[in-house]
């Protein structure tokens, strides 16, 4: 399971047989305390979810302001839940969802943000650590 986490997170599945890959699930939810996507926390064997750093030059430039960290919430609630489920969990950075769009047949939009975003971005990210990490074999054919 991997999620992209924030005021919308994104989810999605994956299963491993060898060095294949089929694509399970995928969707986003509002809901902060991940209650309506807990049935995968328990079945999934390893948990993947993009970090969140907050650097300098954000920071400072007052983006921030007066802001809520629901990205920081969500994280501290996907930590909770691997460790309720007693789940493996692993940290990626952003920018390694970006060869996860290729390898899953998916077209990288930086410009392109709102729904669905963030669900592609989870299984983006999903792949890419398969590939990376698994070494699993991208996928092949084409997804929109």
């Amino acid at each position: 399971m991997c999620l992209d986490p924030g005021k919308t997170t994104g989810w999605a599945t994956i299963y491993l047989e060898g060095k294949n890959i089929t694509l399970g699930m995928l969707g986003e939810t509002k809901d902060m305390t991940l209650t309506e996507i807990e049935e995968e926390f328990k079945i999934a064997d390893l948990v993947v979810y993009e970090g969140f750093w907050l650097r300098k030059d954000i920071a400072e430039s007052g983006r921030w302001n007066w802001n809520e960290g629901e990205v920081m919430q969500v994280v501290g609630v996907i930590k909770s839940l691997a460790s309720r489920y007693q789940k493996q969990l692993e940290k990626v950075q952003s920018g390694q969802r970006i060869p996860g769009y290729a390898w899953v047949g998916m077209k990288f939009d930086p410009t392109k943000r709102g729904k669905g975003v963030h669900q592609k971005d989870a299984l983006a990210h999903a792949v890419s650590y398969a590939v990376r990490r698994l070494g699993a074999r991208p996928v092949s054919g084409h997804l929109s």
